[in-house]
């Protein structure tokens, strides 16, 4: 600490964790010695406060760097001690002492040099400043090889996360692994097992983009070459020709979409960090017999099963899961006091099959093809059931599909109600979707998943796609807007009924809001058909709208195509054959 006199107090935090870390991660028993991570250690402390002193920010820092300390056998002790680590400016060093990285210098202005795998020209979205790199090469590249882990591998060793936002945390002796959040003494949904996480941090946060990006770098549909980076978080900027390049997640050279103009696909600058996954993977079995329901005590499993709940203390022999917790005097607990001490994570629900979580359901007649395209589905495994939870609702008399992964799959009796001709001439049946969602408002399973999906029958739906569609979503109040068919038009863009997603939040609000909905429309529902009804019913109590136009391909809107990867549903399809034929075209 002697290498400054005047050191703030925020210096001061960043030198001990410095030093915290690194006393942390090399044991007395490492075979290099404390001595030479000692130097190591002063040399990143000059750095951080060169950086400080000039404006830089801390944890921009940590971006640079992949990670604090290596393992010893990969390098000599001479190596350790004379070479830079990402974390320090190594432009007196001019080498670097994890293996395969360069030391390049930013320009020649800032003077400023970093120990990286390789140096894109143009602004570096996760340095802590917008100032373009030249990539002057300083000396040279180190020997050998290393990388940082990803989601879901041990990263004990390598103590760096490919994915920024995340952390490699030790769950015990023997395994770590990155993840955007750890609590201490509570279990991970996603694990294979119950057994608590001591959290123990191993390495360096790997940061995301810098707040300078969203107003410095190209926003979507803009001229990116001349900015050299992307607003748009896990975007790359690549050039079609000399006149146009635009930022994409990936580009393949060649023609454009619908044989438009030709992509050289070069790549322009670094690729703007993504954002990690709001969500946890697939949730263990053995949560499923563990983990706590709504408003259970949840003091000994410190995991619950409903979406967007977490469990909270009260006090040292009472907890329970619920969506949120404000210290202090509760109202609705006789004005006991809580602590509010989060336990545990925050539950993306019954991630059965994937993530973000689904429920799905359709309302089919049982004495129509309806009932052989959905009987079609249960016996394949495929569609709705593909779903991590799902819902058979017909106007008939309940009738039993079968057992499905041990479920039976019976349909639930929804009350009749007239059908009419709506205002744009299709089926005016909002009053029947009305007692659908009444169904489905009551039963309570959409209360475990992040989307409830209500999907026509005649449509070739694929879960895993729609979760693509869907998990930057997680978590916000809305439904998709899914058709535009006449740009421009009062009516357009709208959602189409043979495919409506909602969240999990937007079911919540239309539970609460659905009496509003009914006392202001009431007088319409005749003339309304159930989507129309719906876009109404939820803009007027505030849940928001996300247009995906690519969720569904609707030949009733602008076309369904089976054999478009991106699409996650195509309509109508009013035949085993048929929809089989589309599922099919679709996997090949």
């Amino acid at each position: 600490m002697a290498a400054f006199s005047d050191e703030s107090e925020e210096q001061v935090t960043l030198l001990q964790d410095c030093d915290d870390i690194l006393t942390e991660h090399v044991p007395e028993s490492s075979s290099v010695h404390r001595l030479v991570y000692a130097g190591l250690a002063a040399g990143a402390i000059v750095a951080i406060g060169t950086m400080l002193n000039r404006g830089g920010s801390p944890k921009s820092t940590a971006e640079e760097s992949e990670v604090f300390v290596s393992l010893a056998s990969n390098n000599s002790n001479d190596d350790f001690a004379k070479c830079s680590w990402p974390l320090q400016n190594c432009t007196d060093t001019q080498c670097c002492s994890k293996p395969g990285q360069q030391c390049y210098m930013q320009n020649q202005e800032t003077g400023y040099s970093s120990c990286m795998y390789d140096c894109a020209k143009g602004p570096h979205p996760s340095h802590w400043d917008g100032g373009s790199w030249e990539c002057i090469e300083l000396g040279e590249r180190s020997k050998g090889t290393s990388k940082c882990s990803a989601g879901g591998e041990d990263c004990s060793n390598t103590l760096c996360c490919e994915q920024a936002g995340t952390q490699c945390f030790k769950k015990s002796d023997g395994w770590a692994t990155c993840k955007t959040e750890c609590l201490p003494g509570a279990p991970d949904m996603s694990d294979q097992d119950g057994h608590h996480w001591s959290c123990e941090k191993l390495g360096p946060w790997a940061q995301g983009a810098a707040p300078w990006v969203e107003s410095q770098c190209a926003a979507d549909g803009e001229k990116c070459a001349e900015k050299g980076c992307c607003a748009g978080h896990g975007k790359q900027c690549y050039e079609m020709n000399q006149d146009w390049s635009e930022c994409k997640y990936d580009c393949t050279p060649g023609p454009g979409p619908d044989g438009g103009p030709e992509w050289t696909c070069n790549a322009i600058g670094d690729r703007t960090p993504s954002d990690p996954s709001p969500h946890s993977g697939v949730i263990g079995k053995w949560a499923l017999d563990t983990c706590s329901w709504n408003a259970q005590d949840c003091t000994n499993s410190r995991c619950c099963r409903g979406f967007n709940q977490r469990c909270f203390e009260k006090n040292e022999d009472w907890a329970v899961c619920k969506e949120s917790c404000v210290a202090g005097l509760d109202p609705y607990d006789k004005n006991e006091t809580w602590s509010c001490k989060a336990l545990g994570p925050v539950s993306q629900g019954l991630t059965i099959k994937g993530s973000p979580s689904l429920y799905c359901w359709s309302l089919f007649q049982t004495t129509t093809y309806e009932m052989e395209v959905m009987q079609n589905q249960m016996d394949r495994g495929v569609g709705i059931f593909q779903c991590d939870g799902w819902a058979l609702l017909s106007t008939d008399e309940p009738k039993k599909l079968g057992t499905f992964e041990g479920k039976k799959a019976i349909t639930k009796k929804v009350a009749k109600a007239e059908i009419t001709v709506s205002v744009d001439g299709t089926a005016g049946n909002a009053e029947l979707f009305i007692n659908c969602w009444n169904v489905i408002v009551e039963d309570g399973a959409w209360n475990d998943h992040a989307w409830t999906v209500k999907a026509d029958p005649d449509a070739v739906l694929i879960p895993d796609r729609l979760r693509t569609h869907l998990a930057p979503y997680v978590n916000e109040d809305v439904y998709v807007v899914n058709c535009n068919k006449v740009p421009g038009s009062p009516n357009f863009p709208m959602m189409f009924g043979s495919l409506e997603i909602y969240s999990w939040k937007a079911i919540q609000t239309y539970a609460n809001g659905m009496s509003h909905c009914m006392d202001t429309m009431a007088q319409m529902l005749p003339l309304w058909g159930e989507d129309y009804f719906m876009t109404h019913c939820l803009d007027s109590i505030g849940v928001g709208r996300i247009n995906d136009f690519a969720v569904i391909g609707d030949a009733v809107c602008t076309g369904a195509n089976c054999g478009d990867s991106w699409v996650s549903a195509f309509h109508p399809f009013k035949s085993v054959d048929s929809w089989q034929q589309c599922w099919d075209e679709a996997h090949r």
